[in-house]
């Protein structure tokens, strides 16, 4: 099951070069990590265990072709 450190261990992965990834995908995870550093002064909030919520929701999703 996916954890929402997961992700940010991710993010942190691939802005140090550790994981190869495209010039957007490297400046979205850049931008996700600001966002969890700065957000608040900008009036976002991150609520972990929202997050871990709507992970744990994706699993009954079926993924369709």
């Amino acid at each position: 099951m996916a954890k929402v450190a997961d992700g940010i261990r991710y993010a942190e992965r691939v802005v140090a070069g550790e994981i190869v990834a495209s010039e957007f995908v490297r400046l979205a995870c850049q931008r996700f990590l600001d966002d969890l550093k700065y957000g608040e002064k900008r009036g976002i909030y991150f609520s972990e265990p929202r997050a871990q919520h709507i992970l744990n929701f994706y699993k009954f999703v079926p993924h369709v072709k």
